[in-house]
């Protein structure tokens, strides 16, 4: 299909754009929101919505919250004091 010469013309620049696409891809930050889950003891009189605040701020509380909620499996939004929730 193709000679010799064709062949070795388009080599380098393939093998230089699959290195600059896997260099890119290698240095590629996370987004904000990628932040590592991390583990919260719950404060008394603490809320759900208080703790997205305070271990996502910069965030939609409102996505955090279902977050959380989904995290811990829990069936409704009552906290205890004590309690350690997953912030994914």
């Amino acid at each position: 299909m193709f000679d010799k010469q064709t062949s070795q013309s388009l080599a380098a620049p393939l093998v230089a754009a699959a290195l600059a696409v896997l260099i890119l891809l290698g240095t590629a930050a996370p987004s904000a929101g990628a932040a590592h889950p991390t583990k919260v003891t719950v404060h008394q009189g603490e809320t759900l919505w208080a703790i997205a605040l305070r271990a996502r701020p910069g965030q939609d509380p409102r996505q955090e919250v279902f977050a959380i909620e989904q995290a811990n499996h829990l069936s409704s939004a009552t906290l205890t004091t004590g309690q350690v929730v997953m912030v994914p």
